[in-house]
């Protein structure tokens, strides 16, 4: 049975859980497309453990999903929840100069 959260407890949650940089980097690599968990091991270098760990609780956030296919278990990202997530977090680390600026928001704007 799913548990039912208020919207500012979920969001609460999802901002405190995002604030860790491996697993934006795990988001980020899902965006992608689908990866196991040896693949991101690879790509993150991160041990397995460290890697199941933040998918676990990415899933608990419903931000990625999992299929089994054999012996491997891909991941990937749950696009209505995680993309516009991941949008945001692009525009917000964004390196270009002067984003974040209210100069740049109206340089954003067609």
């Amino acid at each position: 049975m799913r548990e039912i959260i208020e919207p500012s407890e979920y969001t609460t949650t999802l901002m405190r859980e995002l604030g860790h940089p491996q697993r934006i980097a795990i988001l980020f690599a899902l965006s992608d497309g689908e990866r196991c968990v040896k693949e991101l091991m690879a790509d993150l270098d991160l041990c397995q453990a460290k890697v199941s760990q933040h998918l676990m609780r990415l899933r608990k956030l419903r931000l990625v999903t999992r299929r089994r296919d054999r012996n491997s278990i891909y991941y990937a990202l749950n696009t209505p929840l995680a993309g516009p997530c991941l949008s945001a977090l692009r525009i917000l680390c964004s390196s270009e100069p002067g984003f974040g600026t209210a100069d740049a928001a109206r340089r954003q704007r067609p």
